[in-house]
């Protein structure tokens, strides 16, 4: 007789909740173990390519991600004077079978959150558990936790910048480097682009760079004094110096 195996997964971001939901569909249920008191929904907006949306598809949840997200249909990019550089489709435009997405990476948290608990229960996610380290046994893993050791068959490290995890895998002198720039990011009102009202675009030089891509909601939704009209987030990125420096 199959027995599952005992899957206790670190971390309870966009990783973590993912690939609980892809053992889930698999016809294993992990543990999810988190440092926070509370999942939360910060953080701003990120690209979802057409295979990440691919496989969130497959996990029955495209129609909830395309209310929290906009799809661009091409990115473009600008010299400083205005003048067009590039311009590529994109997602279902790009001729690819799944639409890319700009989506809010708390919001998508959220969605990954919600199904998790829809599917496993309300008990799947750990708050305030935070995986410190752990021992490798002959055909189990003893995951060492501030709330006590916990035996399971696989332990997936899930768990964001610092991870105790991948710490433990990869000791040493090994830091994550600092690229030099700083991004700058808002939301800001406009109208949209001519032909491609559904598009995220590049604007700047070397050092300095500008970018904008529509948001799904309209800017008397995000600020109720505002006057209705179209919606952008805006990014500002600036190369400082001295870059690749220790995080």
């Amino acid at each position: 007789m199959y027995t599952p195996p005992q899957v206790v997964i670190a971390g309870a971001g966009i990783g973590g909740l993912t690939a609980t939901l892809a053992l889930h569909a698999h016809g294993v249920d992990a543990v999810v173990l988190e440092r926070a008191g509370t999942v939360r929904a910060p953080g701003l907006g990120i690209n979802l390519l057409p295979h990440a949306v691919r496989e969130l598809d497959s996990l029955g949840l495209a129609e909830e991600l395309s209310h929290i997200a906009v799809a661009p249909g091409a990115i473009c990019y600008y010299k400083p004077d205005g003048s067009q550089l590039f311009c590529e489709p994109r997602g279902l435009e790009g001729g690819y079978d799944w639409p890319q997405y700009s989506v809010h990476r708390g919001e998508l948290q959220m969605m990954l959150l919600t199904a998790v608990q829809a599917r496993l229960g309300a008990d799947a996610v750990h708050t305030g558990v935070e995986v410190t380290g752990f021992a490798q046994g002959s055909t189990t893993v003893t995951v060492q936790t501030t709330g006590g050791d916990k035996t399971a068959d696989y332990l997936i490290g899930a768990d964001g910048l610092h991870s105790s995890v991948r710490a433990q895998l990869h000791p040493g002198d090994d830091p994550l480097l600092w690229s030099g720039v700083l991004l700058v990011r808002g939301a800001t009102t406009g109208v949209p682009i001519p032909r491609r009202p559904n598009h995220g675009d590049r604007q700047g030089s070397r050092r300095r760079r500008a970018g904008c891509v529509p948001h799904r909601r309209r800017a008397d939704q995000l600020d109720p004094q505002a006057a209705p009209g179209h919606c952008w987030a805006a990014t500002c990125r600036r190369r400082l110096e001295p870059a690749r420096q220790p995080v």
